[in-house]
């Protein structure tokens, strides 16, 4: 029979094993976060932004109701072809619309969801302006341009609704632009 080994060499060994453990445990949690980035990264998304299942779910990560469209197009999908957030809880979320028969989108609305607050940077992109007018919404004052946004070439607008920072930005035309946001609103009836 060998004799136990000295309670120094438990304590290297003990100290082995904690260390390993530590390492698995990092590289696990890497891997995790890796993971966790991968669908964001493959989508070409900031990693601020994220895409979520839903209105209901935006809703419910942001901690405030979104604001819809009341007019809604018969040219449209309901419900939007994606939701994304971004800014964390009171930060903000973009709704994209497809037309009912697939394709690109036609169709943004992208909003803060706290008063007062600005739409959270990753959500708006880098518009590229190319002519602006001042524009009335419903008795608000707002901002009418046409801007460039990853080759392609939008009717935007930009305007608040309680005090929240709203952004509309469509490839259709100036009237319906209109009607989509004299519609917007928190609550109510949806498409």
């Amino acid at each position: 029979m060998s004799a136990p080994p000295p309670s120094g060499g438990r304590s290297a060994e003990l100290a082995r094993l904690l260390a390993t453990l530590g390492w698995v445990t990092a590289a696990a949690a890497l891997m995790l976060a890796a993971l966790g980035a991968a669908p964001a990264w493959l989508a070409g998304e900031p990693r601020s932004v994220h895409a979520v299942e839903g209105v209901d779910d935006a809703e419910r990560r942001l901690g405030a109701p979104l604001a819809v469209p009341g007019y809604f197009p018969s040219r449209l999908g309901w419900p939007p072809a994606s939701v994304r957030i971004g800014g964390g809880r009171g930060g903000g979320a973009a709704l994209r619309f497809t037309a009912r028969a697939g394709g690109a989108v036609e169709v943004e609305l992208i909003q803060a969801t706290t008063p007062g607050e600005p739409i959270p940077e990753a959500l708006l992109g880098a518009p590229v302006e190319l002519s602006s007018s001042p524009a009335d919404v419903a008795g608000h004052p707002a901002r009418l341009s046409r801007v460039l946004l990853d080759g392609a070439i939008w009717q935007q607008l930009a305007w608040r609704v309680d005090r929240r920072a709203m952004v509309l930005r469509s490839r259709g035309g100036l009237d319906e632009l209109l009607l989509l946001a004299r519609g917007v609103r928190r609550e109510g009836a949806r498409p």
